[in-house]
């Protein structure tokens, strides 16, 4: 029977600078654009892929207010926020780093409630136009919106829609 591996560590950069132990992060639903399908000879609906990708929306939550990271806040002029996160995945034969690199625009800040001894939790949420997943060093999935790329598992699942479009 094999023992599921576990997130053992992680930690998490802003633009580079590092918040080990300060972070804690939400990673992107990946989704595909669908509609429902029903017709004739049909057992059941089926979901029907129509394009695109739901918004990749990244949450990130900080302990303790960071000017650095508060500062890139609606940065827009040509410049994405980027977001680091690096975990390590332990099992019975031995820990595997995972790695997620993303980019875009840091467009909500929460700041949250503030209460006597508690409080000073920031909280942000990035849309992310670039997503890249390594897991032990191979690229599980690299999104990159505005180059219209979606590979899986080494498959570039929107080259012949590029090609047809001649982009």
């Amino acid at each position: 029977m094999a023992i599921p591996k576990k997130l053992v560590g992680f930690s998490v950069s802003v633009d580079g600078r590092g918040y080990l132990g300060l972070a804690d992060i939400e990673l992107p639903d990946l989704e595909l654009n669908t509609e429902d399908h029903e017709s004739g000879g049909l057992a059941v609906g089926v979901k029907v892929p129509v394009g695109g990708m739901a918004l990749l929306d990244t949450k990130l939550t900080l302990y303790g207010y960071e000017p650095a990271v508060l500062k890139l806040f609606g940065v827009v002029s040509g410049r994405q926020t980027q977001i680091t996160a690096r975990g390590s995945m332990k099992g019975d034969e031995g820990e595997t780093p995972v790695l997620v690199q993303m980019r875009g625009l840091f467009y909500q800040a929460s700041l949250g409630g503030w209460k006597a001894k508690e409080g000073g939790t920031m909280e942000g949420t990035i849309n992310c136009r670039y997503y890249q997943l390594k897991i032990g060093g191979e690229v599980m999935i690299e999104i990159d919106a505005e180059n219209m790329v979606r590979m899986v598992g080494g498959v570039d699942q929107l080259a012949e829609t590029r090609a047809n479009l001649g982009v």
